[in-house]
């Protein structure tokens, strides 16, 4: 029986945007599952419910 491999998943903290989503992009291309919060108080909300590596 094969084990799938560990998707790594990043949560990017960033108010610039533009600068969140080419990280993003970036990431995503080298398969990493990534989402983005642009301020702190969302970050440690979506970090408590999704619990990013």
């Amino acid at each position: 029986m094969a084990v799938e491999p560990h998707t790594w998943h990043v949560l990017i903290v960033e108010d610039d945007q533009r600068l969140a989503e080419l990280t993003r992009d970036y990431l995503q291309s080298h398969g990493l599952r990534v989402n983005i919060e642009g301020d702190g108080a969302l970050a440690s909300a979506r970090i408590i419910a999704e619990q990013p590596d």
